[in-house]
């Protein structure tokens, strides 16, 4: 399969098991390849590393995020932020980071998709745990989530 190179500045988003990883298409070039800033836990801060080492033969496709910012602008935003430490899954991921290098709200909706299906899941199972008393799972979950001694009564 020929990989399908994307202008500098364009916001991609690589194909992983179960979410998408994203990245900025860089102006630099290794291996005639462009390559990608991005944060990941992998390096645990933001990186420019080469297009194969980031997607590593998965699906690769624009991101639909869009910016009034012109293409210069987001690679700049994106070199200044190389070495920048801190990935957080909730709160300062991949996404997080292009969209604000995009100069879009730092958030993600990945993450927010993820916690409204789990917060469902969650109100559905103490429902049945209120049905049915000797079922705790539910309970038990939600008392590690909130960190309190939580009981359905």
């Amino acid at each position: 399969m020929t990989d399908l190179f994307y202008p500098p500045g364009t916001p991609v988003k690589i194909g992983c098991l179960a979410y998408n990883h994203y990245a900025i298409v860089s102006d630099r070039f290794t291996q005639d390849k462009p390559m990608l800033i991005s944060l990941s836990f992998r390096t645990g801060s933001v990186a420019e590393e080469p297009w194969d080492v980031v997607v590593r033969g998965r699906k690769v496709a624009p991101s639909r995020l869009q910016s009034n910012l012109t293409p210069e602008e987001i690679v700049q935003r994106a070199h200044i932020a190389v070495g920048q430490r801190g990935y957080n899954l909730v709160t300062r991921n991949c996404e997080h980071f292009v969209r604000e290098t995009l100069g879009l709200s730092a958030r993600s909706r990945q993450i927010e998709t993820a916690a409204g299906a789990g917060i469902s899941t969650l109100l559905l199972g103490l429902r049945f745990a209120r049905i049915h008393p000797a079922v705790t799972v539910a309970t038990t979950a939600f008392s590690l989530l909130l960190g309190s001694r939580w009981s359905a009564r």
